[in-house]
């Protein structure tokens, strides 16, 4: 994947050295009257500590960015681990295919979030589908003016009304991250803090954006959330987002909005 610009955003910091170590496998050894119960018990621990490790994971690929380089995977994996392993109690070491696991999942979380964002745009923004010319035209018109200058993101596009208002904003966070008491958003809170952060704003307008060009001919195609396409997208969206909140601070309009998008997703 390509490198994480560090001029757009602030680099996180590092894991420590030994919070970063991987190792390979490893047999497990046990006494001979009871090497199944243990081996049981290990494997068990070690799927545990893995889901909490790729939760962990998924919520700082949401909220810090979406697109970390290879290097920033591999810590941020073995971070997770560790953080995993400190909710659990235990000490254990992360092998090499575990942390492969854990990385994967930066994927997954772009995957189901474009995938709720087509679910969303047609209800929305009014999209038709047809296959007469002038049901073709109209939706083709209505995706351009939508994805020009991110109208889309405006509570209400057409006059351009409630910058980053939009309800499918809130509507994919409660669906992606606060969807019940046992998800993501309210176990992982810490990642999420005070307010809904701008790096999960842009990223949800990335994926609304790809959503929308499905539909940019007039009928809906299958376009790939993929990290080749988009992530320069996702860059422009959050720099914008970014100086909109530095222009308008002393009226603390963005930090209005994200503060209402977390308590909104309660």
């Amino acid at each position: 994947s390509p490198p994480s610009s560090p001029l757009r955003h602030p680099r996180p910091p590092s894991a420590s050295p030994s919070s970063s170590r991987i190792v390979k496998r490893r047999r497990v050894e046990a006494s001979r009257t009871h090497s199944r119960p243990c081996i049981h018990n290990y494997q068990h621990l070690v799927q545990s500590i893995l889901k909490v490790a790729t939760s962990h994971y998924r919520c700082r690929v949401s909220t810090e960015n979406p697109y970390p380089n290879n290097n920033d995977q591999v810590k941020w994996a073995a971070k997770a681990w560790l953080r995993a392993c400190q909710d659990k109690g235990v000490d254990l070491e992360m092998e090499e295919e575990q942390s492969k696991l854990i990385t994967a999942r930066a994927l997954q979380v772009h995957g189901e979030l474009k995938t709720a964002a087509c679910l969303l745009v047609v209800t929305h923004y009014g999209l038709r589908a047809g296959t007469d010319k002038k049901t073709i035209n109209c939706t083709r018109k209505l995706v351009a003016n939508l994805k020009k200058g991110l109208a889309f993101a405006f509570e209400d596009p057409a006059t351009r009304y409630g910058m980053y208002q939009h309800p499918i904003i809130q509507q994919l966070i409660n669906t992606m991250w606060f969807q019940d008491p046992h998800d993501k958003g309210l176990i992982y809170h810490r990642y999420f803090k005070r307010r809904i952060p701008l790096v999960t704003i842009a990223l949800i307008l990335t994926a609304v954006g790809c959503a929308l060009d499905e539909w940019g001919s007039g009928s809906h195609h299958l376009i790939q959330f993929s990290e080749t396409a988009y992530h320069t997208r996702y860059e422009d969206i959050f720099d914008a987002v970014d100086k909109f909140e530095k222009e308008t601070r002393c009226y603390h309009i963005m930090d209005t909005i994200c503060k209402e998008l977390l308590v909104n997703a309660w």
